[in-house]
């Protein structure tokens, strides 16, 4: 029986497929009863989907030489006399400062690119290529459903424990939307309720978190990466329709739903 603390350690090699054979279930047994290393599971699997749907950026322009100059003009400040010739300009020291230049070159940009580029997809920006990641996810990663039942009853009531909020649960099978079951899944910084239904052969993830501000950050609809999304606000609560289905049948859907919830 492993613990969390060693199961934690080995959830990136778990994610990538690298533990052997002995190490794998027993890892996977684990996670699928423990709540909390299950959460920081989900982390990584959306951090890695974001750097695979983001991961590749263009430097605006002149980026290259502002960044430059601004290493000059730190490096002037700091040392006054740098930009004198020093008596002491050998080889060897030529060479320590070209390392040293190198260095604090490599890690300004490496601060500049998370805190530019990588911060703020995983914290603020495109939360609409975020939602259909997790809805992409859960189709290709065999983790469509936690809890799998149809009855509204049954799935709720999951919920608890697991989330910090109620969360409306409704069986729409009289419309065409029949429920398939629900699970966690991890955004921004928390764990987030989705509900999974069926309408012919299309899967529909409605994602459901408590309001924040002035409202839900997402349009009305919107169509990313060939999926559709509707989203809004009700009742403290905004909800995120993702899936292939037409827009028009999603829109559909959402409003249902929402009349059950009224």
């Amino acid at each position: 029986m492993m613990q969390c603390k060693e199961v934690r350690e080995r959830l990136g090699a778990y994610l990538d497929g690298e533990l052997d054979e002995r190490t794998t279930p027993l890892v996977a047994g684990h996670v699928s009863g423990c709540t909390a290393c299950n959460t920081e599971l989900q982390g990584l699997r959306q951090l890695q989907q974001s750097l695979r749907t983001h991961g590749r950026w263009s430097m605006p322009p002149g980026f290259d030489a502002e960044l430059r100059q601004r290493l000059h003009d730190s490096d002037t400040e700091d040392n006054p006399r740098a930009v004198a010739v020093s008596s002491d300009d050998t080889p060897r020291s030529n060479e320590w400062g070209r390392f040293v230049a190198g260095l604090a070159a490599g890690l300004v940009l490496g601060v500049t690119l998370y805190l530019t580029l990588v911060q703020p997809t995983l914290q603020g920006h495109n939360l609409a290529g975020r939602v259909v990641a997790l809805h992409v996810q859960s189709q290709l990663a065999d983790h469509l459903v936690d809890v799998a039942s149809s009855d509204q009853h049954q799935v709720k009531p999951w919920f608890q424990g697991r989330i910090n909020y109620t969360v409306p649960v409704y069986n729409l099978a009289d419309a065409g939307f029949p429920l398939l079951g629900g699970r966690v899944d991890y955004l921004d910084g928390r764990n987030v309720a989705a509900l999974v239904f069926r309408h012919r052969q299309h899967r529909i993830n409605l994602f459901v978190w408590p309001t924040a501000g002035a409202g839900i950050k997402l349009p009305a609809s919107e169509t990313l990466r060939g999926y559709n999304l509707v989203a809004q606000s009700h009742n403290g609560l905004d909800y995120v329709a993702v899936s292939d289905l037409n827009q028009k049948e999603l829109e559909t859907f959402l409003r249902t739903y929402l009349t059950q919830a009224s």
